[in-house]
């Protein structure tokens, strides 16, 4: 999975899943904006984000990639759950 570095207004850097970073509607718009999909390799720059304290982004992307693993979790255990329903 690619990755983005995000960069606070204190300083602090952080690297993260461009899927998880994208969760973020803010930080979304940035990418889309710098063209930055994540689709292809990880990018060397670093993306900053001078409204926003570290402390602060470090909450939205402990939040972002909870729901991502949530979501994942969800969805596995859907399609177990569906599996032996399906007649084939």
């Amino acid at each position: 999975m690619p990755q983005v570095t995000l960069s606070s207004s204190d300083g602090e850097t952080f690297a993260v899943d461009v899927e998880v970073a994208r969760m973020s509607s803010t930080i979304r718009t940035m990418l889309d904006d710098l063209g930055l999909a994540g689709e292809g390799p990880a990018d060397e720059e670093t993306i900053p984000l001078p409204n926003v304290r570290g402390e602060i982004l470090r909450l939205v992307l402990n939040w972002c990639t909870h729901h991502k693993v949530k979501k994942q979790f969800f969805i596995m255990n859907f399609f177990e759950k569906h599996d032996s329903n399906v007649k084939t």
